[in-house]
């Protein structure tokens, strides 16, 4: 058995050789079989979205898919190649926008997190109109310091964060001062919890 390395597996895209690939795609006196096999190759690969900006293989795409001169087999697989590329850049665009996914946990955490929630959202008290959502951020920047374990150290920063929201100067720097982040209040209130960074 030979020992491959991760520049063969099929999805790997190595910029040199998509440079290449572009430009014998782009050369008029390469024979319209070695066109198709390289856009076939190319249509298992997911490049980059900077990748396919700086070799120019979105222009070049776009250019035979167009190109009325262009064998019609060629042009086929261009558009294949340039459907299947743009919705991966939509699909990696939606989830950079969407944040990353929020796994399902079990009923006892739901409840216990659901009731630190409730907690942090009294404690805001009357302001809870102008700081919205802020409670429930904050229970989820402890869930995910603590690393989603519901332990001792949770429920401590639940109940430190608890005390300081009921403090107004602290409801009013949050209102007041963009640059206090909910990670830097988590951070303050208990400082044994391992720094992140902030998002």
């Amino acid at each position: 058995m030979r020992q491959s390395s991760l520049l063969h597996l099929s999805g790997v895209v190595v910029v040199e050789e998509l440079e290449r690939d572009v430009e014998r795609l782009l050369d008029a006196s390469a024979p319209a079989e070695e066109k198709v096999s390289i856009l076939r190759r190319l249509e298992c690969k997911k490049p980059p979205t900077q990748v396919i900006i700086d070799t120019g293989a979105g222009r070049a795409l776009r250019r035979l898919s167009r190109d009325e001169k262009v064998d019609s087999k060629v042009a086929e697989e261009a558009t294949r190649v340039l459907r299947l590329w743009r919705a991966e850049v939509e699909r990696r665009e939606d989830l950079s926008i969407r944040g990353p996914v929020e796994v399902e946990c079990d009923l006892d955490t739901r409840e216990r997190r659901g009731r630190a929630r409730r907690r942090l959202e009294e404690a805001v008290g009357d302001d809870l109109g102008l700081l919205g959502r802020w409670p429930a951020k904050a229970e989820k920047v402890v869930f995910d310091r603590c690393r989603h374990l519901l332990g001792q150290r949770y429920d401590r920063c639940i109940r430190r964060l608890e005390a300081e929201l009921k403090d107004p100067g602290t409801r009013r720097r949050l209102l007041q001062d963009k640059s206090f982040s909910v990670h830097k209040l988590v951070r303050t209130v208990d400082k044994r919890i391992a720094p992140c960074v902030d998002h």
